[in-house]
């Protein structure tokens, strides 16, 4: 990630405009849907769609870790599923161990963030000593764990819950810090202003002697 920042989403929203070239236009807006409408020829048309990135453009595998600062515990009333099977294709040295623990690293930081799945209770748990940093996992893991699970079908009655204390310190914590930042981006802003103004004026200086 660009200067340790991470992104506030991995989505991508694209959006394509064009001209139909006839009075008709026809698309598919599933696959399943067909939609056929009438516009005036050369009009301008505008088409959006929004894309889920891949999680591999900001996090890579690494080792797992045994400690770390933070760490965040989820429930769930299903047996744990085998790490390997969710995130096949962030397995990196992992590859070939029990499914219990994978490590991951967000490009541009270096916290390694741990991925645990008990193997006595049915519990998940991220730990890293950069707090932010696991937001895009638990993420990905929480859309993993109900796409494997097929939640959204009558027969399914999986659920995930969340049972400790909120982390609003460690929450605060990414606020201060990212004040912090904007304060100091401010900062230097004017102070590149003000010495842009002044090399200016030295060169007005040397070009009428």
């Amino acid at each position: 990630m660009c200067h340790g920042f991470l992104p506030s989403q991995l989505k991508a929203h694209i959006t394509a405009t064009y001209q139909s070239s006839s009075g008709l236009l026809s698309f598919h807006a599933l696959p399943t849907l067909k939609i056929r409408c009438l516009c005036f020829p050369g009009a301008p048309r505008v088409v959006t769609s929004q894309i889920k990135l891949p999680l591999k453009l900001v996090i890579k595998a690494v080792l797992p870790i045994k400690t770390a600062t933070y760490k965040i515990t989820v429930d769930t009333n299903k047996p744990p599923v085998n790490l390997n099977d969710i995130f096949p294709e962030l397995l990196g040295e992992s590859a070939g161990g029990p499914g219990n623990a994978l490590g991951f690293c967000v490009y541009g930081l270096d916290s390694v963030i741990t991925m645990l799945a008990s193997k006595t209770s049915q519990r998940y748990r991220l730990q890293s000593d950069d707090f932010a940093s696991m937001w895009p996992l638990l993420s990905d893991l929480l859309l993993r764990l109900k796409s494997y699970f097929r939640v959204g079908q009558t027969s399914s009655d999986f659920k995930i819950t969340y049972e400790g204390p909120l982390p609003l310190q460690e929450y605060f914590e990414v606020l201060d810090k990212h004040f912090e930042c904007r304060l100091n981006a401010d900062k230097y802003s004017h102070l590149l202003e003000e010495r842009a103004a002044q090399f200016r004026a030295i060169q007005r200086r040397l070009l009428t002697r």
